[in-house]
């Protein structure tokens, strides 16, 4: 019986099937074509496959194309914005900052481990424990003894992620494509990289401060209970794993094989492929960092368990993602741009929400 698995799929994106068969990996009503869980497994390999070298891959999907018309008005309106100068630049570069800040809510990781909150103007961040109570048993003389709840606080340290993409005016004017979209989309991976890079130092700061660091030889079915392990042996859920995408390949054959093929439970929704996240386990989410050689904030041989945001730190954030026009005319150089920048801070306050594993 053929599983029920939609992954609504579009006409623009539909490769062959795996196993040399001449079908396509979905059908007309959007379901891929498998017909039992290690069918679906392969089927999923291969789609991420040709995914990797497809025009739907991550780092083209943001990519925009307009008419002449479309383009004509385009650079008409991108005219009349240089020639106000700062003023002008200032309102493109608010236009761009709202996709911007709209795609950083659902792209990256840090945003997901750690729980986001906004600063008022004046407040300082601070972070309380939660209070631990020690109850005593009355003695005969019936006098309750005083148990005190003591504050204790947590000041996380602030810092800037910026990014500066610039662009020449003659490229402006010269390149077929929109290329103010295209740097839009440049700073916005540069700002989640640094994001995540940053999350990432601080959960492997964390991961040894209580826990132990498994060991195994791929990510096999022993290797993830014992990670699993080093989070819940605390009496705390284990949420999430932060993987690099070149362990999916021992994911896909070593855990629906040896495990008996019915654990992993794979994404039924496309978009969500197209995004990293690859599935379930026992409940726990497994999301894949973007890995093309340069954005890898996990490093290979490395996976991370994570408990909820709630129960293992926070993300304050001071000053939300901004911008400020900028150019080089006084330097002698036809450059426009713009500086996006954002005060936050990062910290993990219950090291015992956090695991880490090394495999060979």
């Amino acid at each position: 019986m053929k599983p029920n698995i939609s992954l609504r799929a579009s006409e623009s994106f539909n490769p062959p099937a795996a196993g040399g068969s001449k079908e396509a990996a979905f059908d007309s009503n959007g379901q891929l074509n498998a017909y039992n869980n290690k069918d679906v497994i392969a089927q999923l390999s291969n789609v991420l496959a040709h995914l990797a070298a497809s025009k739907e891959g991550p780092a083209v999907r943001f990519a925009r194309h307009a008419s002449a018309a479309e383009r004509g008005e385009y650079f008409s309106a991108l005219h009349e914005a240089l020639q106000q100068g700062d003023e002008g630049m200032r309102i493109v570069g608010q236009e761009l900052l709202n996709p911007i800040r709209e795609i950083l809510d659902y792209e990256g990781f840090a945003r997901k481990v750690l729980a986001p909150r906004e600063v008022g103007p004046g407040e300082i961040p601070r972070y309380d424990r939660d209070a631990y109570i020690t109850a005593w048993v009355i003695g005969r003389d019936g006098i309750t003894p005083e148990s005190r709840v003591q504050g204790r606080y947590f000041y996380p340290n602030e810092f800037l992620v910026t990014a500066r993409p610039t662009v020449e005016i003659q490229d402006i004017y010269q390149m077929q494509y929109d290329v103010l979209a295209r740097s839009q989309d440049r700073a916005r991976q540069a700002v989640e990289y640094q994001e995540d890079r940053a999350c990432i130092n601080l959960l492997d700061a964390a991961s040894t401060t209580v826990n132990d660091i498994t060991y195994g030889v791929g990510f096999t079915w022993d290797v993830l209970m014992d990670l699993k392990w080093q989070v819940e042996k605390n009496r705390l859920h284990c949420d999430k794993m932060l993987i690099n995408l070149s362990e999916t390949r021992s994911l896909f054959k070593s855990i629906n094989s040896t495990a008996g093929g019915n654990h992993f439970d794979p994404v039924t929704n496309r978009e969500l492929i197209l995004q990293g996240y690859l599935g379930n386990i026992l409940g726990i989410q497994l999301i894949a960092s973007a890995g093309n050689g340069l954005f890898e904030p996990v490093p290979m041989g490395t996976i991370y368990a994570v408990s909820r945001p709630e129960y293992l730190g926070g993300m304050p954030i001071r000053v939300p993602l901004q911008s400020e026009p900028i150019n080089e005319f006084l330097l002698g150089n036809a450059v426009k741009g713009w500086f996006f920048f954002e005060m936050i801070s990062e910290v993990v306050l219950n090291p015992r929400g956090v695991a880490k594993a090394v495999i060979s």
